[in-house]
């Protein structure tokens, strides 16, 4: 439910004909025994043209989502965006 904005996403902007070898991973990380991180990375197209204007309806919903099951989750989504690929960071309180 959280993760899937995410990697549709890579399917549907990060890859193209230029990119030889798309990969992706998800990445789970217990830092502190009520904390998960998630971490999704591509090594795709990086979105340099809208990332500061586009709001995507999928990653505001899954915002939405993770506030209302776990409300101190005030900003639980960081996304960065390289040459190298896009980089998204979930902090989970569980």
């Amino acid at each position: 439910m959280f993760l899937q904005p995410f990697v549709e996403n890579i399917f549907k902007h990060a890859f193209d004909n230029k990119n030889q070898q798309p990969s992706f991973k998800i990445e789970f990380a217990l830092l502190d025994k009520n904390l998960l991180e998630i971490i999704i990375s591509d090594n795709g197209n990086g979105n340099k043209t809208n990332s500061k204007t586009h709001v995507s309806k999928g990653i505001q919903i899954t915002k939405e989502r993770i506030q209302i099951l776990r409300p101190k989750n005030t900003n639980p989504i960081d996304i960065r965006f390289s040459q190298n690929g896009t980089t998204v960071r979930i902090l989970l309180f569980i």
